[in-house]
């Protein structure tokens, strides 16, 4: 007002808040009011996830055990058809109405339920984020995608990344006005944020780009956010030195001179290297002993050469990562075989490792009845529990190595009431067990966990949760894990907490298929509306629990799900990467282009046509260098 800029000629928008999905006429009356303004330009739903209108926070309330409240018996296709019915009684209150952070399914449910299309789709947009389906979709049904955070998340890689960099001082720019040239000739508006002077002048001054630097940056997305497209007439060029792409050369034909240190795979399915997002190198399948008499009774240097064996197994079926989430009773010998693998000793998959896990007192252990006569087992986990003891046993785990910190949210802590014959899988030694002799229990308070992440995302490393229980999920999203592993029972609810905290999923299904018997089908189906909803997965089966050489069974169960082969595929290859810590690994792999890792596998046929081909690789490259050629 005090600008004496004429009302009309300023776009005010404003968003319906997660606790005011059950009023939303009332809302937009006391948007109007607080804002002083007759009308709104424009009014989103700011998410799909309604919380309790009468909670105790008016931004994100929470029930008495810490998790989240969220509106019971109401659904966001309600909201969206209360907004509706507002925008047609009140036009002269609100002259458009839109969405913020909806997916191509969500758009779908909530334009089939009214008929009437959004005109906005606020979301988050940026070359290290593809939104390319919802974007194709948006396009086709004249929904206005708009970006935030356009220049990345919080620590966002993209500020500092090389060619950015350097295309950035070639045209006398920064990278942020780079970005935001990007998102505008990409036909979406930008809204970065800033309380800069400074800054806001630097936003407002976009950089003409060509064509050769569209097409740059383009690549460069492609490369960071999508990991599998189908390759056709296409060279790689490996440099062994260091292991990498150094050259993408597109050929004119399929023919081409093949020199005597080439590689020939033209005939072949051609795909990176797979990431096995969840595994135990230490364990063998269960079938053959089940994991307290392995850590019990197995020696160091058995289960030392048992692991050797398993990591070269993998690596022969075409797993060039594995991410290694818990030494199993071998305290931090994973570090030791990373290691050894990293320096040429052995061969195996490149290894991110957690050491020891972290967990309650008592809460991850193999338990023993015989404590008095002095019988050791080794420790499963490094017990801590209150702020100062999490802090240290975090920082401990930083200092002796690990890439990722893995703890428990929730576990059979309470396992001893009904003494097992065999702990895991379950085997009851008592008469007359209850039905749930063995439930799953909180491990840590909501303030405990949140203390723990913090603390590790101080030092930049990755968190993974073990969750089974809903609870246990809402409360490790909240605390903002980077994974959660397993998390089998989800209901709809808890995958709303776990898409509105952008967490990850790793569903484990290869293993549940084999604990949950009837009770499993309901897994793959939350597995299917997980990625419905958005929610990134990966592939890892809990390898170890089953005999490492069978992981591809992970994969062909989100097929089984109903997830669609390619999407699988990126499951299995580029978010793996992001599982293991993206850009924190330090090295680009998951997907086939100029810098990233020569991880490189070829099948004799398209799993497009037979899912199967993907369990005989005939060809496995890591880092450059042939591991497996011919089958052999």
């Amino acid at each position: 007002r005090d600008s004496g800029v004429p009302r009309e000629e300023v776009f005010v928008v404003d968003k319906l808040a997660n606790t005011w999905h059950t009023a939303a006429g009332e809302c937009l009356d006391v948007t109007l009011q607080a804002l002083g303004v007759d009308y709104l330009d424009l009014w989103l739903m700011h998410w799909p996830s309604p919380l309790n209108h009468h909670g105790n926070d008016p931004k994100t309330p929470r029930r008495p055990d810490g998790t989240i409240d969220f509106e019971q018996d109401w659904d966001y296709v309600k909201t969206w058809e209360a907004m509706v019915a507002v925008h047609k009684a009140a036009p002269h209150k609100v002259r458009r109405i839109g969405v913020a952070n909806f997916s191509v399914e969500e758009l779908e449910r909530i334009c089939d339920a009214t008929g009437v299309v959004p005109d906005v789709n606020q979301v988050e947009m940026h070359p290290a984020n593809n939104q390319q389906r919802l974007h194709a979709y948006c396009r086709a049904h004249g929904i206005q995608l708009v970006a935030y955070s356009p220049l990345g998340s919080i620590g966002s890689p993209l500020l500092s990344n090389a060619q950015l960099v350097a295309l950035a001082h070639s045209k006398g720019a920064t990278v942020a006005q780079l970005l935001l040239s990007w998102g505008v000739a990409s036909g979406w508006p930008v809204i970065p944020r800033s309380q800069s002077p400074g800054r806001l002048d630097e936003n407002l001054s976009l950089v003409d780009l060509t064509p050769a630097d569209y097409e740059r940056i383009e690549k460069l997305r492609q490369s960071m956010a999508a990991p599998f497209y189908r390759l056709e007439n296409v060279s790689f060029k490996v440099d062994p030195a260091v292991g990498l792409i150094v050259e993408v050369v597109q050929r004119a034909s399929g023919d081409c001179e093949v020199g005597e240190n080439d590689v020939d795979l033209r005939g072949k399915f051609v795909m990176p290297g797979f990431v096995d997002a969840h595994t135990h190198i230490f364990l063998h399948s269960y079938d053959e002993k089940d994991s307290a008499r392995q850590v019990r009774d197995e020696g160091f240097v058995e289960r030392i050469i048992r692991a050797t064996n398993h990591c070269k197994t993998a690596l022969m079926c075409g797993y060039t990562t594995y991410r290694d989430l818990g030494s199993e009773g071998m305290d931090d010998a994973d570090a030791n075989v990373r290691d050894a693998i990293n320096r040429g000793l052995a061969i195996g998959p490149r290894l991110f490792v957690a050491t020891q896990v972290l967990a309650s007192v008592n809460g991850f252990k193999t338990h023993t009845e015989n404590t008095i006569g002095g019988t050791r087992v080794p420790a499963m986990s490094e017990a801590c529990d209150g702020e100062d003891e999490i802090r240290r046993a975090v920082r401990r785990r930083l200092g002796v190595g690990c890439d990722v910190v893995k703890f428990y949210a929730d576990y059979r802590k309470r396992i001893m009431r009904f003494p097992p014959a065999q702990p895991h899988p379950y085997l009851s030694s008592v008469q007359f067990p209850p039905d749930v002799p063995n439930p799953d229990v909180i491990l840590y308070t909501q303030h405990e966990m949140d203390v723990l992440v913090a603390e590790a995302k101080n030092a930049d490393c990755p968190v993974a949760a073990h969750c089974a229980t809903n609870r246990a999920v809402k409360m490790a999203a909240e605390a903002g894990v980077s994974t959660l592993e397993h998390a089998f029972w989800c209901d709809d609810e808890t995958l709303q907490v776990v898409k509105k905290h952008d967490c990850m999923i790793v569903p484990t299904l290869a293993i549940a298929e084999r604990l949950y018997g009837s009770n499993f089908q309901f897994m793959l189906d939350k597995t299917y509306r997980a990625w419905k909803l958005g929610i990134k997965q990966a592939c890892g089966g809990d390898t170890g629990t089953f005999n490492h050489g069978e992981n591809i069974r992970e994969a062909e169960l989100f097929i089984e799900s109903g997830i669609p082969v390619d999407e699988t595929l990126r499951c299995l290859t580029y978010n793996g990467w992001l599982a293991c810590g993206g850009h924190r690994c330090g090295r680009l792999f998951g997907w086939l282009g100029e810098g990233t890792a020569a991880d490189i596998v070829a099948l004799d046929e398209s799993p497009f046509d037979s899912f199967s081909t993907l369990r005989k690789p005939s060809f496995v490259m890591k880092d450059g260098r042939v591991y497996k050629k011919d089958s052999k």
